[in-house]
């Protein structure tokens, strides 16, 4: 029986370290993953205005 229960401690103990380790990996992808909202939403912005340029250059030579 006391043998059981340290096994099962064992196995507990192994599988809390596996859960620590995941949450920790979740916590870096989801940090990466806000990293990566916050460019894309830097380069979408770029190109706005790069294009609201580019159609005010137009109509700058088109006269309007």
């Amino acid at each position: 029986m006391e043998k059981e229960w340290r096994e099962e401690k064992a196995l507990n103990g192994s599988l809390m370290e596996k859960v620590e380790f995941l949450n920790g990996e979740v916590q870096k992808l989801t940090a990466a993953n806000e990293d990566l909202k916050e460019q894309n939403r830097d380069l979408s912005f770029f190109i706005s205005g790069a294009q609201r340029l580019r159609d005010q250059g137009e109509d700058v030579v088109e006269g309007t």
